[in-house]
């Protein structure tokens, strides 16, 4: 279980379940738009907080525990979002890095 894995798995949630608040005070922002990439995702508390705006949203991460999570906190919000499971070694790959 890498590390990302053994620390999302827990019942609660580590950073509460609230948006990052950059995130939350900059959300008028985000009308006219209609897709998001939630990079690092973790939990979902970003990922999830964009579908409520409304958008599509692409969540990655490199704990799958941590998707599970985000995928249970969309359902408590009534949302869905859709993830991917890659680290941050194989998105660099994807860039050619």
């Amino acid at each position: 279980m890498s590390f990302w894995d053994e620390r999302y798995d827990r019942a609660d949630y580590i950073f509460g379940e609230a948006p990052n608040e950059f995130l939350a005070v900059n959300a008028p922002r985000l009308k006219g738009y209609h897709t998001a990439l939630a990079v690092a995702n973790g939990e979902g508390l970003n990922g999830v907080f964009l579908a409520k705006q409304g958008l599509d949203v692409l969540a990655i991460d490199a704990s799958l525990v941590g998707l599970i999570k985000s995928d249970r906190l969309a359902a408590k919000r009534g949302v869905s979002l859709a993830w991917l499971k890659r680290s941050h070694r194989a998105m660099r790959e994807l860039r050619g890095l």
